[in-house]
């Protein structure tokens, strides 16, 4: 099963005024790089990949809880232990048997957790995670999140679902 993503259609003017990051690399030395660009990131261990659209990728000394937090959650999306994706990116998801993968613009398939899965469909289909826990949580995040086109129609993943346990 095939899960398209629409952009929202709010200006990403957040993503774009947000304050540019410091990268260093060997070869081109301390460069100051715009967030926006910022395709996914990475992590491994105590390191972490950051994946530009146009530059070469970028390892940096720090864990990917840490980078993440310098980014505007927003846009950016904990899609896996290992992944946080930029929303403007994100193209489509596949879903399999026992996983589902996320296909962004540039080509790249990258793992989505099943927990995370279920987090993120709630979320971007416009339920609220106040809504979900209840009125005693106040946290819930901006939405600005993309809308999902689910092909085969609802009603047959539910049916496939339901198959497969």
């Amino acid at each position: 099963m095939i899960v398209y993503i629409h952009q929202p259609a709010s200006n990403p003017a957040e993503l774009l005024s947000w304050p540019p990051l410091r990268v260093y690399s060997s070869d081109s030395g301390a460069k100051w790089r715009a967030v926006a660009d910022l395709m996914y990131l990475r992590g491994e261990a105590n390191y972490t990949w950051l994946h530009w659209r146009s530059d070469p990728p970028i390892l940096v000394p720090y864990t990917l809880k840490r980078v993440e937090a310098k980014l505007p959650s927003t846009w950016f999306t904990r899609t896996h232990r290992h992944y946080v994706v930029n929303q403007r990116f994100m193209e489509r998801i596949e879903l399999g048997n026992a996983s589902a993968m996320l296909h962004l613009t540039n080509g790249a398939a990258l793992p989505i957790s099943r927990r995370k899965w279920s987090l993120l469909r709630r979320e971007w289909a416009g339920v609220e995670a106040a809504e979900m826990a209840g009125p005693e949580s106040r946290s819930v995040r901006p939405a600005v999140a993309p809308r999902l086109t689910i092909f085969p129609p609802e009603k047959n993943v539910f049916a496939s679902i339901l198959m497969r346990d």
